[in-house]
């Protein structure tokens, strides 16, 4: 089975770099206050469209702020995040039952590959997709080059967002959404615990008609 996993939110919490790059940026360009949990909805979707809808930006000042974002997030605040607990354990798990690994991310291509490899994430991963530089990629466009990339009709797409499984739903593949993120409540979510990923993906494999 192809496993594909989302990133921020996900594998890890990325708010503190974020929010701090979010905060250098109001001030660089005077855009004013925003309180904490809307910093927080930056995080999963690309950042451009949520400048845009925040701020009211034509499309080449968003452009402008969101160079300038990513230029003080991978230049100071990049690895200013952490792995959910218990992550690693489920990735090696998944990976010794002979699945394939993925990441479809709206993370830059770059970004991803850099955090994956700074928290030793990288090794379990068969194939990093992450957005274009001009964030033009829709999380279905991304998830679907991981399927393209393993020729893959079994697969199942885990994350946290709405993004997330729109995407999944679009292509036809099962999803798992988690509740340690940005996007889904408790009650909403499928998975609460790494755990509760591995007996999902246990009954779809089950399930499933070869």
């Amino acid at each position: 089975m192809l496993i594909i996993f989302d990133l921020d939110g996900t594998l890890i919490d990325p708010a503190y770099g974020v929010i701090k790059s979010i905060d250098y940026t109001l001030e660089a360009f005077k855009l004013g206050f925003l309180d904490e949990e809307i910093k927080k909805s930056f995080i999963g979707p690309p950042i451009c469209d949520s400048l845009k809808h925040n701020f009211n930006l034509t499309d080449k000042k968003a452009k402008e702020v969101t160079d300038f974002f990513r230029s003080i997030y991978k230049e100071k605040f990049l690895y200013e995040a952490k792995v959910y607990e218990d992550i690693p354990v489920l990735l090696q798990i998944l990976k010794q039952s002979n699945n394939k690994l993925a990441v479809a991310t709206y993370k830059r291509q770059d970004y991803a590959e850099l955090i994956l490899r700074h928290f030793n994430l990288d090794a379990y991963f068969d194939f990093i997709k992450g957005s274009d530089f001009d964030a033009k990629l829709t999380k279905t466009d991304i998830i679907k080059a991981c399927l393209k990339e393993f020729d893959a009709n079994d697969a199942v797409m885990i994350g946290d967002t709405l993004h997330d499984k729109k995407g999944a739903r679009e292509l036809n593949i099962g999803f798992i959404g988690v509740s340690w993120g940005y996007g889904f409540r408790k009650d909403e979510a499928d998975a609460n615990d790494v755990y509760e990923i591995i007996k999902k993906i246990n009954i779809m494999k089950n399930n499933r008609i070869d």
